[in-house]
């Protein structure tokens, strides 16, 4: 990670907001200004997929624990 992109981070990480940078400071910060056009329209296709992964693997976990919550309830359901 370049030294501009630790720096624009560190400086929108302030613990307090009034120390924080605005959104037009940060635009005008080094590191955005250095980006050149090539890095701004990269292909995305592969940031695509692992988003569409992701987003796969936190349905499935969801199912899951609704499936453990409906055993659950099933559990205490007959407990009484």
């Amino acid at each position: 990670m370049s030294e501009h992109a630790k720096d624009a981070v560190r400086c929108m990480l302030h613990r307090w907001p009034e120390d924080r940078p605005t959104a037009e400071e940060m635009v005008d910060h080094p590191w955005f200004l250095a980006a050149d056009a090539s890095q701004m329209s990269g292909d995305l296709s592969e940031a695509a997929r692992v988003l569409k992964s992701w987003k796969s693997r936190k349905r499935l976990k969801g199912g899951v624990k609704a499936l453990m919550a409906a055993k659950r309830l099933s559990i205490f359901g007959a407990a009484k």
